[in-house]
């Protein structure tokens, strides 16, 4: 069966009859002419959807029937329909095939219940063929038209929907959006002369005024918000993005994303609960800028290189970061240096008992001793030159080209100490041979 129907556009109940004679040739052919121009044949017909095929692994899943047999990979999102006006009461007697999306490359695989148009053109061999377009929007809403009294599937359900909305937009605009709360958004600024790109997912649900509007009225539209929505991407020109970043920084713009005056200015400003940038191996990430480059965090700020360098200032910087243990053991070992040679140089100063000669020895060395001893106080894990924010990890050796040096890997880890160790004996019992093939 194919899809096509004719419907009646005027009526023939007032004609006046004649008296029962036969008609003559030219009778006829007036009356055919006169009942065509009175319906209109529809080749695009409506239909149904009964069934979505999205998983080859399904058991009622088309096969290909061939010497190879399994799924027919050629049929995922096609649907079996049951065609509104050619099969009113049901049925998919003359439809033994499913029918294939219109286009492959902008396509919204309907739900069980939604109507959608079907129609018969050609396929790859040049053979009669049935299509179906998007679903048809039968109720105004963006997450379900369904036809009434049709439960679906029972996996779509309109309750974990209803808070999906179309997306505000102004005229001239275009939109993607999609069932469950997703969307992009091509528009432009209030003016319509700069362009802006939305990306966002996941529509907001903040108690506030447009959720209360929302609950009371089905088809209120949805405004995205950067801030509340769960996830978007603005790619945006002469429009200030009203950000709300959690980590105060002093290097935010006052207008992000606009410049002052005419001038437009473009920006990209990502917002989620997770950024993840990661390249694949032997990849990189690169970041440049004219002027900042700005990273601002609440808890702490990682740069991990575990076999590698991190360079400040230049890729090429020589300077090496200062360590702080290393620092005050090395400090600590001065300072007692200076305390041995304090000591030597007092007792040989000393040595021909002169008394004027001792007291001037013990004045410089004890206050050279105490100052000392004031510099030893000060250093330890609450050291002036120890940073409260900064910390560097320990050296790991990788000479050796690309071989990892073991010990150098571990040479930071901290092992738990075993506290004791217990040796238990056993006893085995004796095996005894016995006689005969064993086996």
């Amino acid at each position: 069966m194919l899809p096509g129907y004719r419907k009646r556009i005027k009526s023939n109940s007032g004609k006046k009859r004649d008296g029962g004679s036969y008609p003559n040739m030219n009778q006829v052919v007036d009356k055919i002419k006169q009942l065509q121009q009175n319906s209109e044949f529809f080749e695009i017909e409506p239909a149904e959807v009964i069934e979505v095929y999205l998983d080859p692994l399904s058991p009622d899943f088309p096969q290909t029937g061939d010497l190879a047999p399994g799924p027919d990979m050629s049929f995922i999102g096609a649907v079996i329909v049951r065609l509104i006006h050619s099969q009113p009461n049901g049925g998919l007697i003359g439809i033994n095939k499913p029918i294939r999306p219109l286009s492959q490359h902008i396509v919204q695989y309907p739900l069980r219940g939604e109507v959608v148009n079907v129609a018969n053109y050609i396929d790859m061999r040049g053979k009669g063929c049935l299509y179906y377009s998007n679903p048809l929007n039968l109720n105004g809403a963006v997450s379900m038209n369904r036809l009434i009294s049709k439960g679906g599937e029972g996996l779509v359900l309109p309750q974990n929907l209803d808070n999906n909305r179309k997306i505000s937009a102004k005229q001239g605009d275009t939109l993607v959006q999609g069932r469950f709360g997703q969307s992009i958004h091509f528009g432009s600024s209030s003016d319509y002369k700069s362009p802006f790109v939305k990306i966002t997912v996941g529509q907001s649900k903040v108690n506030n005024t447009l959720q209360t509007l929302k609950k009371n009225n089905s088809f209120v539209s949805h405004k995205t918000n950067i801030n509340n929505d769960a996830a978007s991407i603005y790619i945006t020109t002469n429009e200030h993005v009203q950000l709300q970043t959690d980590a105060g920084s002093q290097m935010k713009a006052p207008k992000l994303g606009k410049a002052a005056g005419d001038n437009p200015k473009s920006a990209i400003v990502m917002n989620a609960e997770t950024i993840v940038l990661n390249s694949k191996r032997n990849g990189d990430i690169s970041a440049h800028s004219s002027r900042h480059l700005s990273l601002a965090a609440r808890t702490s700020i990682n740069l991990e290189s575990e076999f590698g360098e991190i360079n400040l200032g230049s890729v090429d910087s020589v300077n090496p970061v200062v360590k702080g243990k290393e620092l005050e053991d090395f400090l600590n070992d001065f300072i007692v240096v200076c305390k041995k040679y304090n000591k030597g140089m007092k007792a040989f100063l000393t040595s021909n008992k002169e008394q004027g000669i001792i007291d001037s020895v013990d004045l410089f060395s004890n206050e050279f001793e105490s100052e000392l001893e004031a510099l030893t106080e000060r250093l330890g894990s609450n050291a002036d030159f120890y940073s409260k924010k900064v910390f560097v990890a320990d050296d790991k050796d990788t000479s050796g080209d690309d071989e990892l040096n073991l010990e150098s890997m571990w040479a930071d880890t901290k092992w738990e100490e075993v506290a004791e160790v217990t040796t238990k004996e056993y006893e085995v019992e004796k095996v005894t041979n016995s006689d005969g093939v064993r086996g």
